[in-house]
């Protein structure tokens, strides 16, 4: 059996269910706030991980703001236990949720009392914690009761419902009923998400035929347009297959398999070719079996490097943020600082000298500034080749599956393949390498690629291939085996042209010159 969908599709039914609620409770308020367009807004999830990192600061920062109200308070709190979820950081999730609840309900706030009790439910559902989870929903049973709140009471009672599916199974169905007589919207998604669960129940219990009747009844409800057409196809292709009927469970495969192109989803690749070996290798078709095993495979390392990378930039995220918030404050401290010298300065612009020394201690900070950023970029490049050695450790162009033995463009795979070449080959320390020539090296038309570059980067070719010039120019800067070079040397060693358009570059980048980052390269 392919519990992969199975077992995790309790999750993502309960966050499917929680963003609905986000976007359709009816609180019985006469007009939605801009704090609540805002929340619902970040609920949605739709950010980077640099775009959370970027909000978390500034939701922070925005809690040291002097006298604030409990109300701002309680929506920062909030707003940053959903970014820490968004993270996987849940015991930080959990911490800032309590602080935003417990604001909401000394300030008898029970529409946004409600939204804090479904981010702690969903944080500890998808904690695995349902038992918790469950004891938050109960309590918007109660708000949702006493309200009159017929939507919030239907969707959370599939939520309610959900938390049994893997402890009491009749539990959950007699919760899914609840959720159909409380239903009013009748909302497609509704539908589905009741249909699917119950169908759930019945698959876990091994009643595949009850089940089956129940995933093909959702499926006539939508499209092969729809975010769930997919999982539904595949579920029925499970439950054939739990039947016995290979030949049906093949063809809903093969469904699943057109949707997964539609979508371009990695993720749903990887389970429709993981469920297709498995057929296979009932109906005793080694060949094919072992065709679409190769598939899932290159799918499923991809998926794989994919989140080694994203769980390294989100634990930098956490790790972080806090000595970033830190070094903004001192930051803040020394612009408030810098604000009264020169307010001061114009007070007394009438006493030359103490001008004069003013300007001389602003230099000398200047100085200290530029030798900063010297020392900085020093600290950066070697972080930059550890990156790089991590990336090359983790086999990045292998995993690309350059002979995948499919039709689906990567664009990500022609990224990894550029950067290979710029950062193992070193093509840039040729003056004369051009688009043209990284065109024919990897045989792909040059317009596409200045795309690719320019999506994945923000930059054009020309761009980064003197980033690239300019790290290596730093990295001979600082190396006392290149002492007896001269500067015009490593500028062209490094793939500059011309020794003006090596300053010039480099000053850009860098900030300061050639000659002054090796001056304070030690200091």
């Amino acid at each position: 059996m392919h519990i992969y969908f199975i077992k995790n599709n309790l999750r993502y039914t309960i966050l499917s269910i929680l963003l609905i609620l986000i976007i359709g409770f009816n609180f019985n308020t006469k007009a939605i706030n801009n704090k609540e367009k805002e929340y619902k807004k970040i609920s949605k999830g739709n950010y980077t991980v640099d775009e959370i990192n970027n909000l978390l600061i500034t939701y922070k920062d925005s809690l040291t703001i002097p006298n604030i109200n409990i109300k701002k308070t309680a929506f920062f709190n909030l707003v940053i236990s959903k970014l820490y979820y968004f993270l996987g950081a849940y015991n930080k999730s959990i911490d800032y949720g309590k602080v935003a609840l417990s604001n909401y309900e000394s300030i008898k706030d029970t529409a946004f009392m409600m939204y804090a009790l479904i981010n702690m439910g969903a944080i500890y559902g998808e904690n695995n914690e349902d038992d918790i989870a469950f004891e938050y929903f109960s309590r918007i049973e109660k708000l949702a009761l006493a309200s009159n709140d017929s939507s919030a009471l239907s969707y959370n009672y599939i939520n309610m419902g959900n938390t049994f599916s893997d402890k009491d199974r009749e539990k959950t169905l007699e919760y899914y009923k609840k959720a159909e007589s409380f239903g009013v919207h009748k909302s497609i998604i509704f539908k589905i998400s009741i249909l699917n669960g119950r169908a759930n129940v019945y698959f876990k219990q091994k009643k595949y035929d009850k089940a089956l009747r129940i995933y093909l009844k959702a499926l006539k409800l939508i499209d092969d347009k729809h975010f769930f057409y997919n999982s539904l196809c595949t579920n029925i292709a499970e439950a054939y297959k739990g039947l016995g009927n290979l030949d049906s469970a093949l063809h809903y495969t093969y469904i699943a398999l057109q949707s997964s192109k539609k979508f371009h989803s990695i993720n749903n690749f990887a389970n429709t070719y993981s469920l297709m070996t498995s057929i296979y290798l009932e109906k005793h078709n080694a060949d094919s079996a072992k065709h679409y095993f190769v598939l899932f495979k290159n799918y499923n390392d991809s998926i794989i490097l994919n989140k080694k990378i994203e769980y390294v930039s989100r634990l930098k995220v956490i790790n972080e943020t806090d000595k970033l918030l830190e070094n903004n404050k001192i930051q803040k401290q020394k612009l408030i600082w810098y604000h009264l010298q020169l307010k001061y300065l114009l007070i007394v612009a009438f006493i030359i000298l103490a001008a004069l020394l003013v300007v001389f201690i602003l230099y000398r900070k200047v100085k200290s500034s530029y030798r900063k950023i010297v020392k900085e970029s020093v600290q950066s490049l070697k972080i930059e080749e550890e990156v790089i050695r991590l990336r090359q450790k983790l086999s990045i162009n292998d995993a690309k599956n350059k002979n995948n033995g499919t039709n689906i463009e990567n664009s990500d795979k022609i990224f990894y393949e550029i950067i290979k070449y710029l950062e193992e080959d070193k093509l840039y320390t040729d003056h004369d390498f051009t688009l043209n020539k990284l065109s024919e090296l990897i045989g792909i038309n040059r317009t596409y690629i200045s795309n690719i570059i320019n999506i994945k980067t923000g930059d054009s070719f020309v761009k980064l291939v003197n980033s690239y010039r300019v790290k290596e120019a730093k990295r001979m800067l600082i190396d006392e085996e290149n002492k007896n070079y001269t500067l015009e040397a490593i500028g062209k060693i490094s793939g500059f042209k011309s020794t003006s358009s090596f300053y010039r570059v480099f000053k850009i980048e860098t900030g300061v010159t050639p000659s002054f980052y090796i001056k304070n390269k030690n200091n």
